[in-house]
């Protein structure tokens, strides 16, 4: 496939791209521009809807008072069926919204009477309704959830109104029934239509269809996850989205809650009419883009091939001179022939075509320069990578040494002669294990660098090592080792950690590391339910000492008191000095945490009473010591140290030298 082919392909393949992309991006837009719209249309008939029928049902609450209001008390206390169902009939009359029935139930649930009236109901107990029981036990008017009517197999709604006498005793319930899907009720509400396939639907929280425009479908239930939007209205999402029905229908969707009720109002059409304008759509942008295409093909052919002419003239130029270069063993300027030239100079073209035949003439001398740059960027490279005051070591796929600067060949006491093809583990470890953390070269990543610190033998020290993947063409061929010694900085992070962290003086756990301990105890003793013990020690009349005998005295004492505390307590407790002649002990795992901690309280105290000899001076000194115990006296460090503290000058208030346990 000649260039000319090549770009005409490559103009087709552009221009497809963009055509393409663009009225996808396009067709996106508008789609998603349309689905807005619409789910704003579907979405604003749910709300309307939702308040349509939050009145209703408001009207209904009021409507089923003022039928209470309106009773007589003395009828029904005298339990009268036939002038109960005169006054109802004359209600039903006046409030023809319930045209299911307005009936009385006694404050036991049985029927009394109703209008219209149905003998076949008197004297039944309706205790079982769910309207019933909500009245009786919040002694108020409820409104019932949707339910199928025994009668007439069809969707109710019952309000309820509790009757007092003039004790406020319950005497009977008011119970005012609408047919849900009639006209004087929320029937109309079934016929709304949102495009050709939209309509409007109501559940309540048991996913119950309380409106359908379908018969069959009303009263009953969806299954669980079959429509998302229905879960996340159940979960109190409001608003619109994309979703599956139950039927499996792709759908547009807004779902609204009715107010103080379980009802959410669904208003809903397919997406397959929705969608249907950006279909056509792009359909259309289809043929317009075809005939777009094929239209751009016959340009770009004829419009690259003009273009293309002096390149392919200067290729057959090209390869004139690369064949009579191979078929000569004469110098450059012999083995260009006449006809070359002449095929070079034929190359009318102004643009870059015919500067690249011009260059063609300079190319040698250029190369020439080029090489003897190369040469001389080498020997400063050398100059550089010897210069350099860290180890350099360059190794191969297999970890071979292929070059070491002068500082390593000085450190690890050999040439670049004899190292070179050895295995790099073996000069710098000799006979030592191998190491850990050495790392396999053809694991390691492009622009990935390793590092990690060991101490060696031969140079003596701590070192940092550091290895970078050599790559080519994305495949790792050698890494690149660099070597540091890091042995003062070691030494000088371990120092300053020992002064951040231990006292130095006695070499014990200061004040910081202290409370690291206390947390490590409690954390540990949450996870197996055990105990810690905290014990606060203060040295008695210490201050004297220092008065006496001078601060050096005073060291030494508080020195030889911290080995004796230290051989009074396990291994694995704490002793810390956290400032003066205060020291802290933490006691770990003391289930018998009492007798535990007495028992090395005892110790401490019989240990300190013995005479001590210091810089000449035989001392005596006591101790007074307060204990508290997590979690008993405290969830935290701060809190188990103040309790201990307190508990230390308990101790001290009761003639000192003794332990006291914090209350």
């Amino acid at each position: 496939m000649d260039i000319g082919t090549k770009a005409t392909a490559l103009v087709t393949a552009i221009v497809s791209t963009v055509l393409i992309a663009s009225s996808f991006i396009l067709l996106q837009y508008q789609e998603e521009s349309l689905k807005q719209t619409i789910l704003k249309g579907v979405d604003g008939q749910a709300i309307t809807t939702a308040y349509g029928i939050e009145s209703f049902i408001n009207e209904g609450i009021k409507d089923s008072r003022r039928i209470a209001s309106a009773l007589p008390i003395e009828a029904l206390l005298k339990d009268n069926p036939r002038e109960i169902e005169t006054h109802l009939k004359k209600l039903y009359e006046t409030f023809p919204k319930f045209e299911n029935g307005i009936f009385i139930l006694n404050k036991e649930g049985v029927f009394l009477g109703d209008y219209p009236s149905h003998q076949e109901l008197h004297g039944r107990s309706f205790a079982f309704r769910e309207y019933y029981q909500s009245t009786i036990q919040e002694d108020r008017g409820v409104v019932s959830k949707a339910y199928t009517s025994m009668r007439t197999k069809l969707p109710v709604l019952t309000f309820t109104v509790p009757i007092h006498d003039e004790h406020g005793k319950m005497i009977a319930i008011v119970a005012c029934s609408i047919d849900l899907i009639s006209q004087e009720a929320l029937g109309a509400y079934r016929k709304q239509k949102f495009g050709n396939t939209g309509y409007m639907y109501v559940f309540d929280g048991s996913r119950q269809l309380v409106l359908h425009p379908e018969d069959k479908r009303l009263m009953t239930s969806v299954e669980e996850g079959k429509n998302r939007i229905m879960e996340a209205a159940l979960k109190g999402f409001e608003g619109g989205g994309e979703t599956i029905n139950s039927l499996g229908v792709p759908m547009l969707i807004a779902v609204r809650p009715v107010s103080n009720t379980d009802w959410t109002v669904a208003v809903q059409i397919t997406q397959e009419e929705a969608y249907a304008p950006v279909k056509e759509a792009r359909t259309r942008i289809l043929f317009v883009s075809g005939g777009a295409i094929l239209l751009v093909i016959m340009i770009a052919a004829i419009a690259i091939r003009r273009v293309t002419r002096p390149l392919q003239q200067l290729e057959r130029a090209s390869s004139q001179i690369t064949m009579e270069l191979e078929q000569t063993e004469n110098k450059w300027s012999s083995a260009l022939a006449d006809s070359s030239i002449d095929v070079l100079k034929t190359i009318q073209s102004r643009d870059e075509i015919g500067l690249l035949a011009a260059s063609f003439l300079r190319l040698t001398t250029t190369l020439h320069s080029a090489l003897d740059s190369l040469e001389l960027a080498a020997e400063n490279w050398q100059r550089t990578f010897n210069s350099v005051n860290e180890a350099i070591v360059t190794l191969d796929i297999d970890g071979q040494v292929v070059t070491m600067n002068r500082i390593a060949e000085d450190w690890f006491r050999t040439s670049l002669q004899k190292a070179q093809n050895q295995n790099a583990v073996s000069m710098l470890f000799g006979a030592a294990p191998f190491p850990k953390d050495w790392p396999e070269i053809t694991s390691l990543k492009e622009h990935q660098k390793v590092r990690w610190s060991q101490e060696l033998e031969k140079p003596c020290g701590v070192f940092e090592f550091t290895i970078t993947p050599i790559t080519t063409n994305e495949t790792t061929i050698g890494a690149v080792l660099i070597i540091s010694d890091v042995s003062e900085r070691v030494q000088s992070e371990t120092h300053i950690r020992k002064m951040a962290f231990y006292d130095q003086l006695t070499g014990l756990p200061n004040r910081f590391l202290l409370h690291d301990r206390i947390l490590q105890a409690i954390i540990t003793a949450g996870r197996t339910r055990d105990k810690v013990g905290i014990m606060f020690l203060d040295l008695d009349h210490f201050k004297e000492v220092n008065d006496l005998y001078g601060h050096d005295v005073g060291d030494g004492l508080l020195c030889e008191t911290a080995n004796r505390i230290s051989g009074c307590i396990r291994s694995n407790d704490t002793l810390s000095r956290i400032g003066g002649d205060e020291f802290v002990i933490v006691l770990l795992e003391t289930g018998d945490c009492r007798s535990k901690a007495t028992a090395i309280a005892e110790r401490i105290i019989t240990a300190l009473t013995a005479p001590q000899i210091i810089k000449g001076h035989e001392l005596k000194i006591t101790t007074s010591i307060g204990i508290a115990f997590f979690p008993d006296d405290g969830k935290n460090s701060e809190s188990l140290l103040k309790n201990a503290d307190m508990a230390m000058y308990r101790a001290k208030s009761s003639g000192r030298n003794n332990y006291q346990i914090f209350q």
